[in-house]
């Protein structure tokens, strides 16, 4: 304030252009990222964190774009304990490019519904899905291995021919309804997940798209560049 007291207004102006200023940055070396992953593969820096804080975060950098629409958000996490690794900054980003996603796509007064909670992990599954009545008791008994994140919204469906490109880079999207491709955002989600040795995958449901992503819960302290500890 060196040319004069702000009020609260102005203080909230200049804190979301200053969040947008880093979210900027981090698109762009999340791009920067993508053109050279082939070549280099960088392990993100892993420390014990709580996720509520990345959510926080996230959702008070899309609040403009969601109350633009009136769109209700509700957010319901489980909490996990000190098991969970990320970078923060790169799991914001991850979950801002999701929502950001859900907002473009979710119609006036349209809602979405968030859900974080442990869970077991089948590693060796495509995709992170229980299927079967059999499947879900048999899970049941088996210790979290993970931490999944669920992101619906009331939009429109993905095509069924193109749920398991949305993640591919360069995949662009037709039109203002069209939700064949994700474009960079979500190629960038799948390049941190993966990252950080987790899945991420989408899929369509009565209510509307659903898009998941699975973090592996660490038994022990990585090292500092990050390990598979699981």
């Amino acid at each position: 304030e060196p040319l004069g007291p702000l009020n609260e207004n102005q203080k909230e102006v200049l804190r979301r252009m200053q969040n947008s200023a880093k979210r900027l940055a981090r698109m762009s070396s999340a791009m920067f990222e993508l053109s050279v992953g082939r070549h280099i593969k960088e392990r993100p820096n892993l420390q014990p964190g709580d996720i509520r804080e990345c959510f926080e975060q996230a959702l008070h950098e899309i609040a403009p774009f969601a109350d633009d629409k009136s769109i209700s958000i509700n957010l319901d996490l489980e909490p996990c304990g000190d098991r969970l690794h990320f970078e923060t900054g790169r799991i914001e980003q991850v979950l801002i490019n999701i929502l950001d996603n859900a907002c473009k796509f979710t119609p006036k007064d349209g809602a979405i519904e968030i859900r974080g909670y442990p869970f077991f992990w089948e590693r060796r599954s495509a995709q992170a899905k229980l299927s079967t009545p059999a499947e879900r008791r048999l899970k049941a008994v088996c210790e979290p291995n993970s931490y999944r994140v669920d992101i619906s919204d009331s939009g429109s469906a993905i095509p069924d021919e193109h749920l398991y490109r949305i993640f591919e880079e360069y995949t662009s999207y037709g039109g203002v309804r069209d939700r064949s491709g994700g474009g960079l955002g979500l190629a960038i989600c799948k390049m941190i997940i993966t990252q950080h040795d987790g899945r991420v995958w989408a899929q369509n449901r009565e209510s509307g798209p659903l898009f998941s992503f699975v973090l592996p819960m660490r038994r022990s302290q990585p090292g500092l560049n990050g390990g598979n500890d699981y």
